[in-house]
C-alpha cells in the first residue's frame, strides 16, 4: 500500500471499527430497554391481579375469580367505603386517587368528563372508573326524596328517639339536690358531662369511683351509693333499653368488640347531635353509652349476689367492660356452650393490634395496605374468631392505638403528623391550574380527604400552610389579593409566562387588544358576535361573564340575537322542589324554614338535602327533554341560576356538570349549553356566586361580554 493509500485506509477501518461497536452497543441498550418494560408489565400484571380489601359485607364471600370478586365489593360497596374496597382495580383506585377521590362518595362528586380528561389512565380504566361512576350513581344517590321526619315536640314521651344530647340530659337528675339520691354532681362526673370540674382538671376515660371521689372530694362508698341509684333509675327508662339492643346490633356488626368511642361515634350517626361541637357531642354520646353499659351489667352483679328480677325473666348481661392500655373496651359476652372467644380475649387481641399498628404509624415511610395488613394478620387472633375484613382489621387497630388513625387507603398514620409531610406524602398541591388556583380550604381538604382527623389541619393559617408547601417542595405561592396558591410563573427558555392577576384586570392590556381588532378593521363587539355564532353552530359549553349590574334584559337580547333557548334554573328548580313537597304531603313552610335554617346555620339538613337533589335530578330531565323537544342542534341559554349554587354540594354541582358534559358530548344533547354569569369581575375566574365553574379551555368555553357589547344588544329606545 501507498504511503499516499494509508491514512485513507486507516480513516475508514477506524469508522468501520466506530460504525460496529456502536451497532453493538445500541442493540445491547435496547435489549435492556426491553427487559425493563417486562418487567414493568410483570410489576401490573402483579399489581391488577391484586384482590380487593375485604369489608364486612364482602369478607367470607366466595368468588369464582377476581373479576366475581370486584363485582361483589362494588354492588356492597356504600358512600363511605374505600376505593381500594369497592372493586376498582389497583390502577384504577391509583387515577381516582390523582383525582383527590379516595371513597366512592368523593369519586361521585367528580364529573365524569374530568374522569375521562384524567392524566395518565389509559382507555380501559376511564372506561372502568365512568362505569362505576354511573352504577353507583345509580345505586346510591338517584334514590326518591326521604319523607318528612317526624318532628319532635317539647313534650313528648320517652319512647320517640331523640338525639345523643337530649338523651345525655334525661340521664342526669336536676342540679341543686345534692342532698337526694342519687346526686347530680356524681351522676355527671361518672358520665364526664360538661360542667363538674373545675377548668383544667381532666379525669381518665370511664373514671373509676376513687378518681370520682378524689375529684368531687368526698368518700369512695357514698360515690359507689349514688351510682347505684342512678344505674337503678335508668334501668326504668324504656329509652335506654332500645339504645342497649342498638348497642348489641353494633357491637354484632363488629365482630363483637369496639372501643367506647367506637360505640359513641356510631350511636351519634344514628341518633344526630343538637350540638355543633363534635367534641361536646361525642361527650354526650359517651354517656349514653356508659349509662347504658352500666345498666346492662348491673344484672351480672345482681346473678352474682343472689339477687333476682321482680319475674325471674331478665336475660343475662349481654356486655363486657376491660380496660386496655388506659382505653375503655366493651366486649359482647360469650354465649353458654359456643366456642366464641371471651371478652378477655377480644380485648387482649385488640390490644396487639393497637401495639402494632402504633408502630407501623411511626415508621417513615408510612407502610403501604399492603405491609399494614400482612402485619396486623401475623398476630394470633383468639381460637374460635372468625377472620375480620380489611376495612375493620384496620379501624379496630386504629382505634385502640391512641393517636393513630387510618386512611381511606388502610394506611395508618399518627394524628400527629406534620403538615409539609402530609402535603408531601397526598400530593395534594400537584396538578393546581395556573389560571385558578386554589384556595386555603380546598387545599387542606384535599389533604384531610387522605388524612381524615389530621391534627394539624385545625385552624391552620396561609402563611402557616405556605411556609410548609416550601419545605414539601411544592412551588405554590399564595396571592393576598385573589387569596389563592397559584403556581410560580415559569420564566425559563421555552417556558410560557402565566398571567398574573394585574394582567388579566389591566385596562391598558384589554384597550391594546381592542386597538389591535380595530387597527385590522374590525369593531370588537363584530368579532365577538361572530365568535358567538360560531360557537352557536359548533355546540358546546360557554360560559358567558358579565357584570352583575348589566344583567338585567341581557339573557332575553342573547336568546333573540343568536336564536338560543333561555332556561331560568331558578324557576325549574323551585317549581321541582314545590312538586316534590306536594308529592310526599310536606308543607312548603316547612321546606322554607329548613332553609332559614341552613342560611343561619350554613349546615344543611339532610331532609332538606335529600329534596333538592331530587330537585336538581329534575331539572336535569326537564332541561334534557326542552333541548329535545326544540330540535336536534338547540342551543339553550341558562340563566338565573343562584339555587344551582346555594345547593352546591346537595344537588347543584351534579346538575351543572351533567349539563356541561351532555354539550361537550357531539351525540347527547342538548347541542350546546350557555351560562350567563353575573360577577364583580367578568374577567377573572368564572364564577356562580363564588362557585367555581368548570372551563376545559379558555379559549373556547369562555367569553366576556364587555358593557359596549351588552348595551349593543338592546335596541336604542326610539326617537320621539
Amino acid at each position: 500500500m501507498s504511503a499516499e493509500l494509508f491514512p485513507q485506509a486507516l480513516s475508514e477501518g477506524l469508522k468501520g471499527f466506530f460504525e460496529r461497536a456502536l451497532h453493538r452497543d445500541v442493540e445491547q441498550r435496547y435489549d435492556s430497554l426491553r427487559q425493563v418494560q417486562e418487567a414493568w408489565r410483570q410489576v401490573f400484571r402483579r399489581v391488577d391481579a391484586a384482590p380487593p380489601a375485604t369489608t364486612p359485607a364482602t369478607v367470607g364471600i366466595g368468588a369464582e375469580d377476581l373479576e366475581d370478586a370486584r363485582e361483589q365489593a362494588a354492588e356492597a360497596a356504600g358512600l363511605r367505603t374505600p376505593l381500594a374496597a369497592a372493586g376498582l382495580s389497583p390502577r384504577a383506585v391509583s387515577v381516582a386517587e390523582g383525582l383527590k377521590a379516595h371513597t366512592v362518595e368523593q369519586l361521585l362528586d367528580i364529573p365524569p368528563h374530568y374522569i375521562s380528561r384524567a392524566r395518565g389512565a389509559g382507555n380501559a380504566i376511564r372506561k372502568e372508573l365512568n362505569r362505576r361512576h354511573r352504577q353507583w350513581t345509580q345505586a346510591l344517590r338517584q334514590r326518591p326524596a326521604a319523607k318528612k321526619p317526624a318532628e319532635i315536640l317539647p313534650d313528648a314521651q320517652e319512647e320517640v328517639l331523640e338525639s345523643v344530647d337530649t338523651l345525655a340530659a334525661r340521664l342526669t337528675p336536676p342540679a341543686g339536690k345534692r342532698r337526694t339520691r342519687p346526686r347530680p354532681d356524681v351522676v355527671r362526673a361518672t358520665l364526664q358531662l360538661p360542667g363538674v370540674l373545675e377548668a383544667g382538671e381532666a379525669m381518665e376515660p370511664w373514671p373509676a369511683q376513687s378518681l370520682i371521689a378524689k375529684a368531687l372530694g368526698i368518700s369512695q362508698p357514698t360515690v359507689s351509693q349514688n351510682q347505684q341509684a342512678a344505674i337503678a333509675a335508668w334501668a326504668e327508662l324504656p329509652w335506654l333499653v332500645r339504645v342497649r339492643d342498638e348497642l348489641v346490633a353494633i357491637l354484632t356488626d363488629r365482630d363483637r368488640v369496639c372501643t367506647a368511642e367506637e360505640l359513641a361515634s356510631e350511636l351519634r350517626v344514628r341518633h344526630g347531635a343538637g350540638t355543633g361541637d363534635p367534641a361536646e357531642a361525642q361527650a354526650k354520646a359517651l354517656a349514653v353509652v356508659r349509662a347504658a353499659v352500666e345498666t346492662e351489667i348491673r344484672k351480672r352483679d345482681e346473678e352474682q349476689s343472689g339477687a333476682e328480677s321482680a319475674d325471674g325473666s331478665d336475660p343475662p348481661a349481654r356486655f363486657a367492660v376491660q380496660r386496655r392500655g388506659g382505653r375503655v373496651v366493651i366486649a359482647l359476652e360469650d354465649q353458654p356452650g359456643a366456642d366464641d372467644p371471651t371478652p378477655a380475649e377480644l380485648a387482649d387481641y385488640a390490644a396487639l393490634l393497637a401495639e402494632q399498628a402504633a408502630d407501623l404509624a411511626g415508621r417513615d415511610p408510612l407502610p403501604g395496605r399492603a405491609t399494614v395488613l400482612r402485619e396486623l394478620r401475623s398476630l394470633p387472633a383468639p381460637e374460635g374468631m372468625a377472620p375480620l375484613a380489611d376495612t375493620r382489621l384496620v379501624e379496630l387497630a386504629a382505634s385502640l392505638a391512641g393517636g393513630v388513625a387510618f386512611s381511606p387507603r388502610l394506611e395508618l398514620f399518627p394524628l400527629s403528623l406534620g403538615l409539609a409531610r402530609a402535603l408531601r406524602i397526598s400530593q395534594a398541591p400537584a396538578g393546581v391550574r395556573p389560571e385558578t388556583g386554589i384556595t386555603t380550604s380546598d387545599l387542606l381538604s384535599r389533604v384531610r380527604a387522605r388524612f381524615p382527623g389530621l391534627t394539624v389541619l385545625d385552624k391552620t393559617t396561609y402563611v402557616e400552610l405556605a411556609e410548609a408547601l416550601t419545605e414539601s417542595g411544592f412551588p405554590l405561592v399564595h396571592d393576598q389579593e385573589r387569596r389563592r396558591f397559584f403556581p410560580k410563573e415559569q420564566q425559563g427558555p421555552g417556558s410560557r409566562m402565566g398571567l398574573s392577576s394585574s394582567v388579566l384586570k389591566s385596562t391598558g392590556s384589554l384597550y391594546a387588544a381592542a386597538q389591535g381588532r380595530i387597527a385590522e378593521g374590525r369593531d370588537p363587539r363584530e368579532v365577538l358576535s361572530a365568535r358567538l355564532g360560531e360557537t352557536r353552530r359548533r355546540g358546546g359549553f360557554l360560559a358567558l361573564t358579565l357584570k352583575g349590574a348589566e344583567l338585567p334584559g341581557t339573557a332575553r337580547a342573547l336568546a333573540e340575537r343568536f336564536e338560543v333557548t333561555g332556561v331560568p334554573l331558578n324557576t325549574l328548580f323551585l317549581d321541582a322542589l314545590k312538586e316534590l313537597a306536594e308529592e310526599q304531603s310536606v308543607r312548603w313552610q316547612a321546606l322554607l324554614k329548613a332553609d332559614a335554617k341552613f342560611t343561619v346555620t350554613g349546615v344543611l339538613g339532610a331532609a332538606l338535602a335529600s329534596y333538592t337533589r331530587s330537585a336538581a335530578e329534575r331539572v336535569r330531565q326537564r332541561v334534557v327533554d326542552l333541548a329535545e323537544c326544540s330540535g336536534p342542534r338547540t342551543v339553550l341559554l341558562a340563566h338565573e341560576a343562584g339555587l344551582i349554587a346555594r345547593y352546591w354540594e346537595a344537588g347543584g354541582r351534579e346538575l351543572l356538570a351533567s349539563l356541561q358534559q351532555a354539550a361537550r358530548r357531539p351525540a347527547d344533547v342538548p347541542h350546546g349549553l350557555w351560562l350567563l354569569l353575573p360577577v364583580e369581575d367578568p374577567r377573572a375566574t368564572p364564577v356562580l356566586d363564588g362557585r367555581t365553574v368548570e372551563v376545559v379551555d379558555r379559549a373556547s368555553e369562555w367569553e366576556v361580554l364587555d358593557s359596549l357589547f351588552v348595551k349593543g344588544l338592546r335596541p336604542a329606545p326610539a326617537r320621539i
